[in-house]
């Protein structure tokens, strides 16, 4: 499963799409909250081998940046 995110304009029209995550858990929850320098998103990132981890990604200047490990 992937993890994507999208931007929609002020008429709910579709700008763009992004993938932020190629592999993530099927079975876990995403969350994001919004902090005062922008958005959090927290998953459960897993890899090839099936490693399973919570991983992090910001958006800073309207990109998703810092997808990385939380421990």
């Amino acid at each position: 499963m992937t993890l994507r995110s999208a931007k929609i304009s002020a008429d709910n029209e579709y700008v763009e799409g992004t993938v932020i995550d190629n592999l993530v858990c099927d079975c876990c929850q995403t969350d994001i909250a919004q902090l005062a320098d922008g958005p959090v998103l927290v998953y459960r990132n897993r890899t090839e081998e099936e490693y399973r981890d919570i991983y992090f990604a910001k958006m800073m200047d309207g990109v998703w940046r810092e997808r990385k490990p939380r421990s």
